[in-house]
């Protein structure tokens, strides 16, 4: 992989990074009832674009630098993920359907997560491989972490925490919205993952981004619907 097509790779991850953090922060800045909720969502899913900078900035993988980091980095990101959406979902979202059971019910998901994150911390840190991400055949990296062994893999129980907020924070609107994104994207990054190498993983956290967008917007089609008082 030349230099070049590295410095074009990280550009791009930078720039998609910048764009969808300002929309956070305008997010944030809103004030509507699920906008920090939103917020969080959509700024941890544009991290992986900074992770994805770290991979392309150092592509020969030298120990402790940015490849390694970025690695260890995004691997932590995606078992925060659970934990942070399903707290902030208990106790930031203020249009939770069900509540307050299911409030209780993200709480104590957001919990178990933590406190499974929080364990893994010292296991990775006291690692002393390099970790090292590779772009595949469609200039997409392959998490090194997709490949090893680590103290977990994704599975299902990562695929229900990350669910149980998006289902349960304004699914008729915000929910839908996400989760309809979400599984275009990962179906998408599977077909273009044809050889499985991994990269439907980094393809997916990259149209995902995409919920940025809807996050934004979908209040307009609430507005047009029931008017300005329940538009956010």
């Amino acid at each position: 992989m030349s230099e070049a097509v590295g410095r074009v790779g990280g550009r791009i991850n930078l720039g998609i990074f910048a764009v969808f953090f300002g929309i956070s922060l305008i997010l944030a800045c809103r004030g509507g009832k699920n906008d920090t909720y939103t917020a969080l969502l959509v700024f941890m899913i544009a991290l992986f674009q900074l992770f994805e900078f770290g991979v392309w900035k150092n592509l020969d993988c030298n120990p402790g630098e940015s490849n390694d980091r970025a690695s260890h980095g995004a691997y932590i990101l995606v078992w925060a993920m659970p934990a942070v959406l399903c707290l902030a979902g208990a106790f930031l979202a203020g249009n939770v359907i069900a509540a307050p059971a299911s409030k209780q019910l993200l709480m104590g998901a957001g919990l178990v997560f933590a406190i499974v994150a929080l364990s893994m911390l010292p296991i990775i840190w006291s690692d002393k491989r390099t970790w090292c991400s590779q772009p595949g055949n469609v200039l997409q990296p392959i998490w090194w972490f997709q490949k090893e062994e680590v103290p977990l893999q994704l599975h299902y129980l990562w695929l229900v925490g990350i669910l149980m907020p998006t289902v349960l924070v304004d699914p008729a609107f915000l929910g839908s919205g996400t989760l309809a994104i979400a599984v275009g994207s990962y179906m998408f990054g599977r077909t273009a993952d044809e050889l499985r190498t991994g990269e439907w993983l980094s393809i997916t956290a990259l149209l995902s981004n995409g919920i940025g967008i809807w996050a934004l917007f979908y209040p307009v089609i609430r507005y047009m619907m029931y008017g300005l008082e329940v538009a956010l």
